[in-house]
């Protein structure tokens, strides 16, 4: 699973139209079910947090 391996995961509405942006409860209970703990989805992080994430795992040009 990926939660037990740490994997980094991001909560979306899985939207494929405007009007189902407001469908977020979706994603959260999926990764409810999942059992996906907050340190590990990026977009509840702090923006602080989120670009030293980003920073730590840039690859070199």
């Amino acid at each position: 699973r990926a939660v037990d391996r740490g994997v980094k995961l991001v909560i979306n509405t899985d939207s494929h139209h405007t009007s189902e942006l407001g469908r977020m409860e979706y994603g959260v209970l999926t990764a409810q079910r999942g059992w996906a703990p907050t340190d590990q989805v990026i977009n509840t992080w702090d923006q602080d947090r989120f670009l030293a994430w980003v920073a730590s795992h840039r690859t070199a040009d």
